[in-house]
């Protein structure tokens, strides 16, 4: 048995009126009277409840450091271990206070080394977490239990679910948002004489999509404000070779969609939408991902829903989703019908253009359908806790929160912040960047976990390598790179772990 699974299953059976034994406990899991009470120090360590005394709750009053069980090297009064073997005592302190985590918060750390649990806080915040319970389990038990567990139904039932969300005619279903971007650049015909323009502040599967295929991506800068493509930077950018824009509503608010449509139409541009963070993002009324020739969604755990890994590509044009439903499957053609009309199950049909295999599978349709219908709840608590993070950072002046744009509604797919003690430029961002990386460091010693935002495609060995690119060409996409902090945020946050995460924040700065 897992131990996670046994320590949850051990709480359950701890809390019964009934009295349960040690002995119990090490028959029912196969485990040895030491590792029980190992897991209940680790439980009770870690913050979680155990309720009363009843059962093995009492003997953690004899649980040394080292888990010395036995009365006889216990001394309560002088509050130490005598160890057999050691010739100084150990000193020997209590299971810590009661902190009311949720089991699923603290097994973040429970079976951490001993060393590593001595220096760390009573609460952990990851920086992300998807929100699954039986409903998910439920879900993926369907394809499990039919045996289509390949694409098939489920699969296109979130296809469906996602485009009419959305607002988009239809939608294919992939098995990733890199590959959602990949299948783009190929159904446009992407190829060595052409430029795509993609902002450098990015992930760099933004860029890498672009360069699958041989095209040149043309890395752009983006305004510091949003961490969004800067317009007068793509209109600087556009060349005779230009064949589309890649606007990145990056951490789910929306970039300038309207700018950038005015220059797609006045160069006849095609628009491929990576909203791979914005999920329930909209702009000007409208969804993000529908406004362009094609947009793409990521379901990665540190995406608004999650199945998994997973991507989805949405056009309103037929011909290119019939060209994207044949890429992502080898680039298998549809098959011919027979003269009485129906098609033969048994036959493959004809390969008439060079595919992948980009399939998603039907456990991952069934884990989408069920977080969709989660999704009015996910966003709600995403922007109940963003507006209670705006609130509590407001007054200080070393830290700027989220920019919304007034036409924009934000899906909050990550809460970024930039570290801005003063107005960062090329001369001071390296010692800004070593004050923001030590603040970082001092959260995750206290058990808060942050990251930078992004990266900087364009300072990447890959790309400076490749095509030439040098630091200081997008000013503002580095200073990003270097001064962002995306803080903890997901729909099931409590405002005790938020709190915990404000408070830390400003004892880092502080210190």
């Amino acid at each position: 048995m897992r131990r996670t699974t046994r320590l949850i299953q051990t709480v359950q059976l701890l809390r019964r009126p009934i009295i349960t034994t040690a002995t119990d406990l090490a028959t029912r899991f196969g485990v040895s009277q030491r590792t029980v009470y190992r897991d209940i120090h680790d439980l009770i360590q870690a913050g979680i409840p155990i309720q009363g005394e009843a059962g093995v709750g009492y003997q953690l009053r004899n649980c040394s450091p080292r888990f010395i069980l036995k009365d006889e090297y216990f001394h309560k009064d002088e509050n130490i271990v005598r160890m057999p073997g050691y010739a100084s005592p150990i000193p020997w302190e209590p299971p810590a206070m009661e902190t009311g985590l949720s089991l699923t918060t603290a097994m973040t750390y429970i079976g951490q080394s001993e060393a590593t649990k001595r220096r760390l806080n009573p609460m952990r915040v990851p920086i992300a977490k998807p929100w699954f319970d039986q409903r998910e389990f439920d879900a993926v038990q369907e394809p499990l239990e039919s045996g289509w567990v390949v694409q098939g139904p489920k699969v296109r039932a979130f296809e469906q679910v996602l485009a009419q969300y959305i607002g988009s005619k239809d939608a294919a279903a992939c098995t990733s948002g890199t590959s959602a971007l990949h299948l783009c650049m190929a159904a446009l015909d992407m190829g060595p004489d052409d430029e795509v323009i993609v902002p450098s502040f990015t992930f760099v599967a933004t860029a890498n999509a672009v360069t699958y295929t041989q095209a040149k991506p043309v890395l752009v800068d983006i305004d510091l404000q949003t961490y969004n493509l800067d317009p007068k930077a793509i209109k600087a950018a556009i060349t005779p070779r230009t064949r589309a824009i890649v606007p990145v509503h990056l951490f789910g608010p929306a970039a300038p969609m309207t700018e950038i449509a005015a220059l797609a139409q006045e160069h006849d541009l095609a628009i491929i939408e990576d909203a791979a963070c914005a999920l329930g993002t909209l702009y000007n009324g409208k969804h993000v991902g529908a406004l362009g020739q094609l947009g793409i969604f990521s379901f990665h755990p540190r995406k608004v829903i999650c199945t998994g890994e997973g991507g989805m590509v949405t056009t309103n044009d037929a011909d290119l989703l019939a060209r994207l439903r044949s890429l992502r499957s080898h680039g298998a053609a549809t098959r011919p019908a027979q003269p009485d009309g129906r098609t033969p199950p048994f036959l493959l049909g004809d390969f008439d253009r060079l595919g992948f295999n980009y399939r998603m599978t039907d456990m991952q349709g069934a884990l989408g359908c069920t977080q969709m219908q989660k999704l009015p709840a996910i966003l709600e608590n995403r922007r109940r806790l963003a507006a209670r993070y705006d609130e509590k950072l407001a007054h200080l002046d070393w830290l700027r929160v989220p920019t919304v744009l007034p036409n924009s509604v934000h899906s909050y797919q990550a809460y970024v912040c930039l570290f801005a003690p003063e107005e960062p430029n090329l001369d001071n961002w390296q010692r800004l960047a070593a004050q923001r990386n030590a603040l970082m460091m001092y959260a995750d010693d206290k058990g808060v976990a942050t990251r930078q935002g992004t990266q900087a495609v364009h300072a990447t060995t890959y790309y400076q390598e490749h095509f030439g690119y040098q630091l200081t060409d997008m000013p503002n996409s580095w200073l990003a790179e270097q001064l962002t902090i995306a803080l903890p945020l997901y729909p099931q946050m409590t405002e005790q772990e938020q709190d915990y995460v404000v408070e830390t924040l400003i004892k880092g700065f502080k210190g």
